[in-house]
């Protein structure tokens, strides 16, 4: 890959002025950091010129338009490109935020996502597009929402399975906004790529019915009847940048882009760019042409868009100046109700994500697994298909890796979503949360603990990736042990204006206990059963563990021992309480034993050593249901021990 030259053109028009400042700015940002990585960025210069210039529907004065078209950038090595292309078109980024694009963190204005390598990108970006059809549907007869979806991604991003979930349920739902511009540069992977990528790429994209569009990357024309064709397709498209015919470089200099550019290699490309030869100079003519390229294209649109929002009622403005406001709160009024009869938890879950489903327009969700125990239809709704875009029921369709990033486009929104697995596909959507967590988006997991974790009499598991998730920062974390801290927990999570969580459901609760609280799960963690006088020992446990506590305080009390009970249903809020509260609830000095079917990393916090962690790795965890009694009393043994 070969670093581009200015076209040859007897008389340079305003494209290729505009085009040349953008490559000269790219070139300096790009040198502040020194990797020479080059290749992307300037690959796409034209493709995101005609883009910004001609076809996106932005409002850079108001990056958080609602009928905005979305950008997401798939791959963070064009990173510095697209930041050129938001200062052209007139976003509120500055030449001293360019110079420190690389240095410092920065907000980056009219870009919904920026991801890595991974495919978590394009995969939100499908989210994105699954929002815009229900937001659409939704608010069809007032106008609100019709925008495209455009998500740059390369190579890196191709091989990874996570692009192959999102695409194939892209091209299910017919998401036809959904527009990916991918750079078919032939660099990205390097040398190796001919030893682990060697796939023909058009197929792959037409393999998957998606409308595929091969373009020259240098051709102006080229691109921009690509995207009116993309915009036009009834199936979301591919446009393929093609470099086979690559004549994008200087005529008398041939420079390797895997090399650092030195200052006399770039005062010689600047010259042939047409470019004054100092950092971060740029022709005003050049940003004031783009920028009125924009607003001209824009200005009868954004009227008739001002016109559409004044005629809104009060209801649906709070609605819209919420999600601008990053609040993604839900009404959850009528999720109070008693655990009926024999009704486990996961039922309970069920309900309750009904109760909520009814109420609020921002609320859709759905499930990973087939086999699933708790069942994710929102009675009232239909599956969300390509016949029916109003549909609140997403089938992810065992597409783990590509769950959680979904969730995230749809987030992004301010659609609040849960998507349902269970505890042993976790891990697939972890890259995803932890995206989320960054954003601050307002995603709900719903983790559904294995019930079969006993195969021929021994357990093969235990909850371990609890721990990760515990560890993961701006994700809350709530384990709760039966229906009123469930009721709790929600309220907790539909009430927060952003920010992820995770619930993590046993399915084989089935009952209330008499001292659990509604309201006390707020603080994190509280006394489900009180000392008699003094307390002798603390006894910290959560989710179905906490019936143990119970049932070993029990004989220890008959024992003579007098411990309090503590359910923690969210460690990350405990700790987060005040320090007289936390002082109040474990008074200092005393002994303390944590019982949780986790991993014992995160508990020693409140342990003086591991003696008194009850956890599988520090305890033989009975083998089999039927061994609940005996572990019981080997739990009892153990705590008298150190209480003597």
């Amino acid at each position: 890959m070969f670093f581009n030259k200015k076209e040859k053109e007897e008389v340079v028009d305003i494209d290729s002025k505009i085009i040349d400042n953008i490559k000269a700015l790219n070139i300096d940002i790009i040198n502040t950091k020194h990797n020479g990585n080059f290749d992307l960025s300037l690959s796409l210069t034209k493709v995101l010129y005609t883009l910004y210039g001609k076809h996106l529907r932005i409002n850079p004065k108001d990056p958080k338009w609602v009928n905005r078209d979305r950008v997401v950038l798939s791959s963070f090595s064009a990173y510095s490109m697209l930041l050129t292309m938001l200062f052209m078109s007139g976003y509120e980024i500055s030449l001293d935020d360019l110079k420190n694009a690389y240095k410092k963190n920065i907000t980056v204005p009219g870009v919904d996502i920026i991801s890595d390598v991974f495919g978590e990108g394009l995969a939100s970006a499908t989210g994105i597009a699954i929002g815009e059809k229900y937001l659409e549907e939704q608010f069809k007869n007032k106008k609100l929402y019709d925008f495209y979806t455009y998500v740059i991604c390369t190579d890196l991003d191709l091989i990874k399975g996570t692009t192959y979930e999102s695409l194939s349920l892209a091209s299910t739902l017919k998401l036809n906004k959904l527009i990916v511009i991918f750079d078919n540069n032939k660099n990205t992977l390097g040398d190796k790529e001919k030893e682990i990528f060697t796939i023909d790429k058009v197929k792959y994209f037409e393999s998957l019915n998606l409308n595929t569009i091969v373009v020259d990357k240098n051709d102006l024309v080229d691109i921009d009847n690509a995207i009116n064709t993309a915009k036009a397709s009834d199936r979301p498209s591919v446009i393929i940048l093609n470099h086979d015919n690559d004549h994008d470089r200087f005529e008398n200099n041939y420079i390797d882009t895997d090399l650092d550019l030195t200052s006399e290699m770039t005062t010689v490309v600047k010259e042939e760019l047409g470019v004054r030869d100092i950092p971060f100079t740029v022709s005003s003519e050049s940003v004031n042409a783009m920028q009125e390229f924009i607003n001209t294209r824009m200005a009868k649109e954004l009227e008739n868009w001002n016109k559409i929002y004044e005629e809104l009622d009060n209801d649906t403005k709070d609605m819209l100046d919420n999600w601008k406001n990053n609040n993604s709160s839900l009404k959850n009024s009528n999720i109070n109700y008693k655990l009926e009869t024999n009704e486990t938890l996961d039922q309970a879950c069920y309900k309750i994500l009904n109760l909520l489903g009814k109420d609020n327009i921002f609320f859709m969700g759905g499930t990973s697994n087939f086999n699933r125990k708790i069942n994710a239809k929102l009675d009232e709704f239909k599956p969300f298909s390509n016949n029916n875009y109003s549909g609140k029921n997403i089938n992810y369709g065992l597409r783990n890796s590509a769950t959680g990033s979904i969730q995230n486009g749809l987030s992004l929104l301010g659609i609040k979503n849960f998507s349902i697995t269970s505890l042993k596909t976790i891990s697939k959507i972890v890259p995803s949360i932890k995206i989320a967590s960054s954003y601050n988006l307002s995603n709900i997991y719903i983790i559904v603990e294995d019930e079969n974790t006993f195969i021929d009499g021994v357990n093969t598991e235990y909850n371990s990736d609890i721990i990760g998730l515990r560890n993961i920062p701006n994700l809350d974390v709530f384990r709760p042990c039966d229906i009123n801290e469930l009721i709790g927990v929600f309220k907790i999570v539909t009430e927060k204006k952003n920010g992820p969580s995770c619930i993590i459901i046993n399915p084989n609760i089935d009952k209330a206990y008499e001292n659990t609280s509604i309201t006390d799960v707020k603080k994190g963690a509280y006394i489900v059963e009180k000392e008699a006088k003094n307390v002798g020992g603390v006894i910290i446990a959560s989710g179905n563990e906490v019936k143990l506590a119970l049932d070993v305080n029990k004989a220890l009390k008959e024992n003579g021992y007098d411990v309090r009970v503590i359910s923690m249903p969210s460690v990350e809020l405990y700790i987060n309480s005040k320090d007289n509260y936390q002082d109040d609830l474990i008074p200092f000095g005393t002994k303390v034993f944590v019982i949780e079917k986790t991993s014992s990393f995160g508990w020693y916090r409140f342990v003086y050593n591991d003696k008194y962690l009850i956890t599988p790795d520090r305890i033989n965890w009975y083998e089999n249901i039927d061994a609940y009694d005996s572990f019981k009393d080997k739990v009892i043994e153990k705590i008298e021990n150190l209480l003597k």
